[in-house]
């Protein structure tokens, strides 16, 4: 694979191509995302439930819904995690929430026009940062 490590694609066959090109054409890979067990208010406070379970693979490929298309990235370096973690709503809302976690953020802190420097006031040495997908999100998992 040459430098290219993200893709904005706007249809399934540049989504499959670039996932060939991430996994190798004959890798296996698994999808897993974000999924909400009940449709109530979709903003509320939620408390983790159980302890985050790693989802391992060598390979990861973030995908984002965007404008009709989807904004997928590739971890080169391999140092992010994804971990499955449950998660309780104040009004009885169940979620199985995928999380990314960033275990390197010192290019973020390194960066300060960053998006992640200036929501969560990074700074050099911080410790790795992890957010939730929101449901429409995926990622792709070699196994």
């Amino acid at each position: 694979m040459n430098e290219e490590t993200k893709i904005c694609a706007e249809d399934m066959e540049s989504m499959l191509h670039f996932f060939g090109r991430v996994f190798g054409w004959k890798e296996e890979f698994k999808i897993v995302g974000t999924k909400q067990f009940s449709s109530s208010a979709l903003l509320q406070e939620y408390v983790v439930s159980e302890d985050p379970q790693e989802i391992i693979g060598s390979r990861k490929v973030i995908c984002h819904p965007k404008y009709g298309s989807y904004y997928c990235h590739y971890d080169v370096k391999g140092v992010n995690k994804v971990v499955k973690v449950l998660l309780d709503g104040e009004n009885g809302d169940k979620v199985e929430a995928i999380a990314v976690c960033h275990m390197n953020t010192s290019f973020t802190a390194q960066n300060l026009d960053h998006p992640l420097s200036r929501m969560l006031g990074l700074k050099p040495g911080t410790s790795p940062v992890c957010h939730i997908l929101a449901v429409g999100n995926f990622v792709l998992v070699q196994t």
